[in-house]
């Protein structure tokens, strides 16, 4: 395994990009699921009840597992994990489009959250590591790359909307253009360089408080994005009573504008620190729901 230190500036160029191609594979597969909610809602009959409770099911499909990721990180290291949970990301989503039903619906979104999460863990592993590569901060222009791919994601779902192509040969194109990134890019992945601690703590013992407050920070933001990215195509489709072909403009404006505060968070936090970025995007994130809901 070379050095972090030994890396080269092209070397470390190229790593960055393969990772952030990663993250873009994993924000392009799930925009394209959110893109195609009003159209299979529509398809399958649904109503907005069981659509939340089909939107729920991700989330405790990757609650169930977040303790099985973070093992399997650590055991396997994110690079080998990252390998193989990528290509069966997608697998997952064209079964999606295969759903005929809304138990089989249910079944599927629960696995897709299953192996979302694991996506989850070992790309932001990758991310770290990577970090440590560079010796400064350059997540958030990774988390940028996820909100471009929801952006783009989110035009080729209205592309394929409007050339009538149903959500599973939509889903199958998706497929092969996160297989084409894997055969090119998965080779210049970072090995783990992350010590393992030995000491045993048992689970019932007095959790962090900062911990407890950063899961709260972290729990208020993912409700937020999760508002965006489950609600605001269907939103479109029986509120605004957008055209069919126009109905995932609202998710595509929240990822360009996500990207964008992604692509920059890097600068801000170098500038003002990590705290001042928490508080102020904190404001904003309230200040834009509260516009929402009074207008």
């Amino acid at each position: 395994m070379i050095s972090t230190s030994e890396y080269t500036s092209k070397q470390k160029n190229r790593i960055r990009l393969a990772v952030s191609l990663f993250y873009f594979s994993q924000g392009l597969a799930f925009s394209s699921w959110a893109s195609r909610i009003p159209t299979i809602k529509q398809n399958l009959g649904i109503s907005e009840g069981q659509l939340g409770t089909l939107l729920l099911l991700m989330p405790i499909g990757q609650l169930c597992t977040m303790a099985l990721s973070g093992k399997l990180v650590a055991k396997y290291g994110s690079k080998n994990v990252l390998k193989i949970v990528v290509l069966i990301y997608p697998l997952v989503l064209c079964c999606i489009g295969l759903a005929q039903d809304f138990y089989q619906l249910a079944t599927v979104l629960f696995f897709f959250g299953v192996i979302g999460n694991m996506c989850n863990i070992s790309v932001n592993t990758q991310g770290v590591e990577v970090e440590k590569v560079y010796g400064k901060s350059i997540m958030s222009s990774f988390h940028g790359a996820w909100s471009i791919a929801g952006f783009t994601g989110a035009l080729i779902g209205l592309l394929m909307m409007n050339l009538h192509i149903n959500t599973f040969y939509h889903f199958v194109i998706i497929y092969a253009l996160i297989v084409v990134n894997w055969f090119v890019n998965n080779k210049f992945l970072v090995a783990s360089t992350t010590v393992q601690s030995k000491e045993k703590k048992s689970i019932f013992s007095k959790p962090d408080p900062t911990l407890i407050q950063l899961g709260v920070i972290g729990f208020l933001s993912m409700a937020t994005e999760g508002a965006m990215f489950d609600w605001s195509g269907v939103y479109f489709q029986d509120i605004v009573k957008a055209p069919t072909n126009l109905v995932v403009v609202g998710y595509a404006s929240f990822m360009i504008m996500m990207a964008t505060g992604r692509f920059v968070g890097d600068y801000f936090v170098g500038k003002y620190g990590k705290q001042r970025v928490m508080q102020f995007s904190g404001l904003l994130m309230f200040s834009g729901l509260m516009l929402s809901v009074f207008v």
